[in-house]
């Protein structure tokens, strides 16, 4: 990483930032720490995958994310918009699966843009980690604790950051020495700087093809290159050709998409890349270009 200063601004890698806008906001931190991340050019990949487990079939689509650890790093599970309801030895015994291969499994939680009372979200929170925590069915002899936590429909504003900041140290406290509490919010946009202290990865855009390739590369603050890559997500919809999907991994390479999901769908979360238009190498390509940049 390269670091100088030209008259009023500092120039790191070749991004030139004001000095009077690097400040450490309370909270946040130190600018200097911060700056250190900005060299980053990993990648990984998050999938939001909201199927039913297919661990007692030995293919499907969760096989397949399988086959691309360790550049596809973690899934996300989703029961019911939430937990599933009833749980069942099927939902362990595939993050059993999961993470055997070296895929982190977190579970689905919505929280209505903060609108959502919080007893209720730790109350999904603590479903999560306290049936996985139960050994079941034929791996009854292992313990699966869920390895953390998916908060969808998260809020952007700084009036509502606290509410996140305590849902994220609740989390970090059912680890309980196992690791089991990574935590990623979604707000879908990029929120206050603030919700960079609320999450372990923070998901900043989730949009269709044609916001993210003409709008999204126009609306990077300027606090964006003070934190490493991995802090930030990127999920694409209607990425619906390899020709697409090359053009979005160029524009996340300079967003600080550490992490990169494309989907040839609308939103379609419940197939996995390239299932809705039956295209498999938007997935393959994927994990391809994972292994090219490294891992995230």
């Amino acid at each position: 990483m390269s670091y100088q200063e030209i008259n009023n601004n500092v120039v790191i890698d070749g991004y030139s930032i004001t000095k009077g806008q690097i400040t450490t906001p309370a909270g946040l931190l130190n600018p200097l720490n911060r700056i250190a991340g900005y060299g980053d050019t990993k990648q990984g990949i998050i999938v939001p995958l909201y199927e039913y487990p297919t661990y007692f079939s030995g293919s499907g689509d969760y096989q397949t994310v399988q086959s691309g650890a360790p550049f596809a790093s973690c899934l996300i599970l989703n029961g019911n918009s939430g937990p599933p309801s009833p749980m069942n030895n099927d939902w362990t015994n595939q993050l059993l699966q999961l993470r055997a291969s070296g895929v982190m499994g977190i579970g689905y939680v919505p929280t209505n843009f903060g609108g959502t009372p919080i007893a209720t979200v730790k109350a999904m929170i603590d479903v999560w980690y306290q049936d996985f925590i139960t050994p079941q069915g034929a791996h009854n002899n292992l313990v699966a604790p869920i390895d953390g936590i998916f908060f969808d429909e998260g809020d952007f504003q700084a009036s509502t950051q606290p509410y996140y900041l305590e849902l994220y140290n609740y989390v970090k406290k059912k680890d309980n020495g196992s690791g089991a509490n990574f935590v990623v919010l979604n707000p879908g946009s990029i929120p206050d700087e603030s919700y960079m202290q609320a999450a372990d990865v923070v998901c900043v855009v989730e949009n269709t093809y044609a916001y993210y390739t003409a709008t999204f590369p126009g609306t990077i603050p300027v606090w964006f290159p003070y934190y490493p890559a991995n802090k930030f997500m990127h999920v694409v919809e209607n990425v619906t050709d390899t020709t697409k999907l090359a053009t979005v991994q160029a524009i996340s390479k300079t967003t600080r998409g550490g992490y990169l999901y494309c989907i040839d769908s609308a939103g379609d979360y419940t197939k996995l890349a390239g299932d809705a238009t039956a295209t498999p190498a938007i997935w393959t390509n994927q994990v391809t270009w994972c292994q090219k940049m490294g891992l995230s």
